[in-house]
């Protein structure tokens, strides 16, 4: 891999495009013949982007707090300046809560701020395989009795599919995973367990983080799963959430999520951002991140030849100078720093093999781009697939034993598992790695 630098614009783009000339050309989506990006186009003839900050995680009623009614809620969103939340119906209060659902916005929604409620798969039978999150719903109802059934939610992003294209299924709870080695019972709580399985069958997009310590905006556990799938040229894109009022009894200091919204903001139009992984943690409102290879944004595809010169974007907005880390397949490969304000900085970049590219800075992480090169799939590091395959071996043996009790779906999940190890020792093999123990 080449090494990154700065470009100074203007500069000639290798598309052709000679951006600060003051015209609009093929690459540009504006031009406006100056340096400032503190207009409404920014030095690299980009238009800044419409962040719409999100918690895609709360709820009404549970973990033995007292009920907050939707307009309550709608309060503390405005109080926070989250423009879109979404409240989860979950097990806790269940009955009580399901009334509110109806597939549309809610009552107390406002203009400019939208409340809607959808459904986590918490407190329920299935609910032991990891919390699946489900929006754009048009029924709630996936099993008669879903306290007693599925045991597995294996089965349920497919059910949700049903339900039309808005959907999008993630999982909750990134923070419980463990930074090394795998997740193994007893644990406090949550676990995604079934998330890499998930995403082998296409069940899942996204993973949220809600941790509650200090630290970076994707904690070290959240971190080590999203790395070892995107390696394995899974597309997942990352969230940031509250869980209000379980993990956080208030939404000031969680995890957000800032959502990339093209055009009016309507809950589809915030969906449609979440599949296409146009997603951003954040830590709070005043710090703000996006990325761009080649004027495609995150949750994008670039193709490219071996070598070619890659133009990366990275676009920041703080009240203070910003360090911005550029991954490459998990890897620090270069850092700017950018000075306060909205500012952009343009790098340039030469990739060898197909990777997954992100931003980072102590405040906001992005969801990858995704570049192809010479058609070849994105294959990080043969130990990050390893893992994987060694954890399906891992969580079989869970669920063989009983420490993860399956019950009836038993014998379905660990099959759905054998699948999922063999695809992984597939994808560890195409990496160069040698042998997977």
């Amino acid at each position: 891999m080449a090494a990154c630098a700065r470009s100074p614009a203007p500069e000639a783009d290798p598309r052709g495009a000679a951006c600060g000339n003051g015209v609009v050309e093929s690459g540009e989506e504006c031009d406006d013949g100056n340096l400032s990006s503190a207009d409404g186009c920014l030095a690299s003839c980009y238009v800044p982007a419409r962040f719409v900050s999100s918690d895609p995680h709360m709820h009404g009623r549970g973990c033995l707090v007292p009920p907050t009614p939707s307009a309550q809620l709608a309060q503390r969103m405005a109080a926070e300046g989250v423009e879109v939340g979404a409240a989860l119906v979950w097990g806790d209060g269940f009955e009580d809560e399901r009334g509110l659902f109806t597939g549309a916005d809610s009552p107390a929604s406002a203009a400019g701020r939208i409340l809607h409620y959808d459904l986590e798969v918490s407190a329920f039978a299935a609910g032991n395989s990891g919390h699946l999150l489900m929006f754009g719903l048009r029924s709630i109802d996936y099993a008669p009795d879903p306290f007693r059934s599925p045991r597995s939610g294996l089965g349920l992003p497919e059910w949700a599919r049903t339900q039309g294209e808005r959907v999008a299924v993630g999982m909750a709870h990134g923070q419980f995973w463990t930074a090394s080695g795998f997740p193994t019972p007893p644990v406090a709580c949550c676990v995604p367990w079934e998330f890499p399985i998930q995403a082998v069958r296409g069940g899942v997009s996204f993973l949220v983080t809600e941790r509650r310590v200090e630290g970076p905006p994707v904690d070290p556990g959240t971190f080590q799963l999203w790395r070892t799938l995107l390696s394995a040229g899974y597309r997942i894109a990352i969230m940031g959430g509250s869980d209000y009022p379980c993990i956080h009894r208030e939404l000031a200091g969680a995890p957000r999520t800032d959502v990339i919204v093209n055009g009016p903001l309507t809950y589809d139009a915030w969906l449609e951002g979440v599949r296409r992984g146009r997603t951003v943690v954040t830590l709070d409102a005043a710090h703000r991140l996006n990325l761009r290879v080649n004027g495609v944004p995150l949750g994008g595809e670039v193709t490219a030849r071996n070598g070619e010169v890659l133009l990366i974007s990275v676009e920041s907005e703080s009240p203070e100078p910003t360090g911005i880390e550029l991954l490459v397949n998990g890897g620090t490969v270069t850092s700017v720093v950018l000075p306060a304000g909205r500012q952009v900085a343009t790098l340039r970049f030469g990739l060898s093999q197909s990777a997954w590219i992100a931003a980072r800075t102590l405040r906001a992480a992005t969801s990858p781009v995704y570049v192809v090169v010479d058609g070849r799939p994105i294959r990080g590091a043969p130990a990050d697939i390893c893992y994987l395959k060694q954890y399906t071996d891992h969580l079989s043996d869970l669920v063989r034993t009983r420490r993860i009790d399956l019950g009836e779906d038993t014998a379905g999940a660990l099959a759905a598992y054998a699948s999922a190890g063999a695809e992984f020792a597939r994808r560890f093999t195409e990496a160069g790695g040698g042998v997977c123990p």
